[in-house]
Order: structure tokens, then C-alpha cells, then sequence
């Protein structure tokens, strides 16, 4: 978004990658978050969607348990950004 606010030819999609996903998230609050992003005109797309359960075990996250409990969370991220796509009509 910063990017896209200072340039006149740059524009933004807004999301959580599913990889990124924190099983404590609250997704309702997440949803309110990425929409008052989305409604910025600068913004053209909801991304990055998908699922991700992939071990990244050279990076920082290593650590992380590709468990059910993570698969479902990932599921239910994808879902919602799913729905603000429909809802904001965006790709």
C-alpha cells in the first residue's frame, strides 16, 4: 500500500498469505482490517489466496507445525478472502 500511495502507476492487492496465517488470529477482526484496506482506490486485487503447506525449513519459519489445526486456519483464511473478493467485486 505505501508503495501504491506514492506512485502514480503502481497499484496493490491486499491479503495475508496463507503461509502467514496465526492460529490465534480472530478472522472476523482480519476481514474488518482488509477491507478498510480494500476500500483504498490505490487497490485492485485481494491476494495472496490459496493454501500453503509447504515446509519452509531454511527460513524463519521452520518452526511451524503444518498440523491439522494450521491446514483448517489456512482453509478458513482462503475462505474469507474468498468472500471479499465477491463482496468488493475484485479479482
Amino acid at each position: 500500500m505505501e508503495q501504491a500511495r506514492s506512485y502514480r502507476n503502481i497499484y496493490a492487492s491486499v491479503g495475508v498469505h496463507p503461509h502467514h496465517v496465526n492460529i490465534k488470529w480472530q478472522l472476523s477482526k482480519l476481514k474488518e482490517a482488509l477491507k478498510a484496506l480494500a476500500v483504498n482506490n490505490k487497490v485492485v486485487a485481494i491476494g495472496e489466496c490459496g493454501l500453503d503447506y509447504f515446509l519452509y525449513t531454511r527460513t524463519q519459519y521452520k518452526d511451524y507445525k503444518v498440523n491439522r489445526e494450521f491446514k483448517n486456519k489456512q482453509k478458513e483464511l482462503f475462505k474469507l478472502q474468498l468472500e471479499l473478493a465477491v463482496e468488493l467485486n475484485y479479482p
